[in-house]
């Protein structure tokens, strides 16, 4: 492996100097402070660039997977490693300061759905990331881009493709919870096309606490059905024999259940097997 092909796109490091500017909110990056760079081949020199970034700002342009991916993590100080993991792992969402919003402006939201684009595919060789399956000519296909293989690290993030139904399936592992008309791309589309992705994928964000709520509720009839099966008291015993028979058929019962759901469940997972 070459030492371009073993060179991380992503770096971590404490600024040389106060010459850097960082990319998206162009303020200056003091010397001595932390900056999270960005590696990408020059489209005018035969080699790498680096764009440089504050915390919080990197964060909103980027999703590293883990630590892994950026070079030079081992070497900060504990406190930048640990705000560094609060933002990978969600627990802390980067925010910009208010005057850098105003300054950005519109263009700061739009960097949040940058990794995302919606376009008809040009040929009929570009694959599903998730099913596999050739996408055919002209079909829609929804991208996002990935910052990990090889490719990536050499030449910048790399877009990898998606069919309608596969991506709306699998929107919260692809971190996308926005609705359609945010998708760069989305007004190129046919009017037909847009009101099938606007169904397909609604923002997620207005109704999460609908779906927290009909959660809570399928929960709450569960408990209620299962209180509902349970044998109600008896003042009386029963006679030995009868009870000992009324339990031996309850246990036969609650076997042949199991084993019929067993069964539909084995059934429902060659199905899935045979979708994927």
């Amino acid at each position: 492996m070459s030492d371009t092909e073993d060179e991380s796109l992503l770096t971590a490091e404490y600024a040389k100097s106060s010459r850097s500017k960082c990319k998206l909110c162009e303020d200056p990056i003091e010397q001595g402070d932390l900056r999270l760079g960005v590696k990408v081949q020059s489209s005018k020199l035969d080699r790498k660039i680096t764009s440089w970034y504050h915390l919080d700002c990197f964060f909103v342009r980027q999703r590293p997977k883990g630590t892994f991916d950026i070079s030079g993590f081992e070497n900060l100080r504990p406190e930048h490693q640990t705000a560094i993991e609060d933002r990978i792992s969600g627990k802390v969402i980067p925010a910009l300061p208010e005057e850098v919003k105003k300054r950005v402006g519109e263009r700061g939201e739009k960097l949040k759905l940058r990794d995302y684009k919606v376009e008809y595919a040009t040929t009929g060789r570009s694959k599903c990331r998730k099913c596999v399956e050739n996408i055919d000519r002209g079909d829609i296909r929804l991208s996002k881009r990935g910052y990990s293989p090889e490719r990536a690290k050499m030449f910048g993030p790399q877009d990898r493709f998606y069919h309608v139904d596969c991506f709306a399936k699998n929107r919260r592992e692809l971190d996308f919870t926005e609705s359609a008309e945010t998708i760069p791309g989305f007004d190129q589309l046919s009017m037909e096309d847009k009101n099938l992705l606007k169904e397909k994928l609604p923002d997620l964000q207005e109704g999460d606490d609908k779906e927290d709520i009909k959660e809570e509720e399928q929960d709450k009839t569960g408990v209620e059905n299962e209180e509902s099966l349970e044998e109600p008291e008896h003042k009386g015993e029963e006679p030995e024999g009868k009870k000992l028979k009324s339990d031996d058929s309850k246990e036969t019962t609650a076997e042949k259940e199991p084993t019929k759901a067993d069964s539909q469940e084995e059934l429902g997972d060659v199905e899935a097997n045979r979708a994927d």
